[in-house]
């Protein structure tokens, strides 16, 4: 398989990391095929991948200890999941789902920490995305600081 091309990627957090950060992701980067009801993570249960969507949309669903949900967020191309991964957890404090077709790169939870560990824009991008979760000009106006 190839190595994605940063300036192609439509998801924002590979987007706007630096090139000489982006590079060294590239050989843990896998493109999914991810359809309407495709579960990325289940509250409670460890995962294995990090999603970084390019299309669709994914809904973040909090599910109460007696089994009520209710949907506490979506997203799209602008972050990544499942978000307890910065902080080094490896499982889900909700359920995240696939509403609408789409794709996504993935990397093993593994890697995605290495790459945190090692990698200080990665890490400050993907601190930003929490952010940009609650308001959507954050990314734009971190990639405008940069700039």
């Amino acid at each position: 398989m190839s190595a994605p091309r940063q300036h192609l990627l439509k998801n924002k957090l590979l987007n706007i990391l630096p090139e000489q950060d982006f590079i060294p992701l590239t050989p843990h980067l896998e493109l999914v095929n991810l359809p309407k009801g495709t579960v990325i993570a289940r509250r409670d249960e460890r995962f294995e991948h990090v999603y970084f969507l390019e299309s669709g949309i994914a809904s973040v669903v909090p599910v109460t200890p007696d089994g009520n949900q209710a949907e506490a967020g979506i997203f799209g191309f602008e972050g990544y999941v499942p978000t307890s991964a910065v902080a080094g957890i490896d499982s889900s404090t909700h359920d995240i789902s696939i509403q609408w077709d789409g794709a996504a790169y993935r990397m093993s939870y593994e890697n995605f920490r290495v790459a945190m560990e090692e990698n200080r824009n990665l890490w400050k991008v993907i601190i930003r995305s929490i952010e940009a979760f609650f308001s959507p000009t954050c990314l734009h106006c971190s990639k405008q600081r940069r700039s």
